[in-house]
């Protein structure tokens, strides 16, 4: 008689269950995959582990972990709260879902279906690799590949950061590999010493409609620094979440404005009093300087269409 035991053996072997272990290879091809299972786990009298240690070293700790969740599933109480059957949340591994699948925060999967979070860095984050493929020219410049391969190397780790600061602490402490189309070495990137940066909730620029400019959306760097480089104006967006409130951001320009300070200020360009930095003061500079001409070169060519 086939025990409980037996019978989830049998169908992992036999890949009835291919969203946790495929087929084992040897029995893929028979027609009768459930029966060559059987026969297969018989030879070792029901030991599968054994016999799968012995044969294929990466495919037994694919079962392994197909039988841990099995054995110890995910299911969400009637409170809400998601438990392992069986397995204390004091005794849950950390690395627990590499078994069970990466369950993400609600609010990083909204993020994703409406199109204001793009899915690269946080597929990397994930796969703990990064792969960088080669552009249309073939990416024989020697310039381009100096570029991917160390010019951005403290971006990525920075925009890591920023994602996995989001997540469970597993992806906080991880390292990632990272992979070239020109070479077969990889680099590795730690976040482990990299200074996270604060939740949204516990940022201090938090401002409302009544401070932003309303050229925020239409010239949001332009404007953002402008504002920053006055100290009066800059000392009012040292605005902090409401407490025992959601504080929702709703309008376009707190989406944007808020969206942009907090970047200015994670790339060093603001203090932490939301002043400019000296290399926010020189951008600032080059930023108006740039608008000046654009518009001086439109007031020429509108004289000039006159005039004619």
């Amino acid at each position: 008689m086939l025990s409980l035991d037996g019978f989830v053996d049998t169908m992992l072997v036999a890949g009835c269950l291919p969203h946790l272990l495929p087929p084992l290879p040897d029995i893929e091809a028979e027609p009768n995959r459930i029966q060559a299972a059987r026969a297969f786990i018989n030879r070792g009298t029901g030991d599968v582990h054994s016999l799968l240690q012995q044969k294929d070293e990466e495919y037994c700790a694919a079962y392994r972990r197909a039988r841990y969740f099995v054995k110890h599933p995910v299911f969400m109480t009637t409170q809400g709260k998601f438990e392992a059957k069986g397995l204390p949340e004091t005794k849950m591994p950390g690395d627990y879902h590499d078994i069970t699948g990466h369950r993400l925060p609600t609010e990083v999967m909204y993020l994703l279906s409406t199109g204001l979070a793009g899915p690269r860095v946080l597929n990397w984050a994930i796969s703990k690799q990064v792969l960088e493929l080669p552009p249309l020219d073939g990416g024989d410049s020697n310039a381009y590949r100096d570029l991917v391969q160390t010019k951005l190397t403290d971006i990525r780790r920075r925009s890591l950061a920023v994602i996995s600061g989001q997540l469970n602490r597993h992806y906080q402490f991880t390292a990632l590999d990272v992979s070239y189309w020109f070479t077969e070495e990889t680099n590795r990137i730690s976040l482990k010493d990299e200074v996270h940066v604060s939740p949204p909730a516990q940022s201090t620029f938090h401002v409302k409609d009544q401070i932003l400019s309303d050229d925020i959306t239409s010239h949001p760097l332009t404007t953002a620094f402008g504002m920053l480089a006055d100290a009066e104006v800059a000392n009012s967006t040292v605005t902090k979440r409401p407490a025992h409130s959601s504080g929702i951001l709703s309008s376009n320009n707190e989406l944007v404005g808020n969206t942009v300070f907090r970047f200015l200020q994670d790339t060093k360009y603001v203090n932490a009093d939301h002043t400019l930095t000296p290399w926010g003061r020189a951008l600032n500079v080059a930023l108006q300087e740039v608008c000046y001409q654009s518009r001086r070169q439109r007031a020429v060519m509108v004289t000039t269409s006159i005039t004619c």
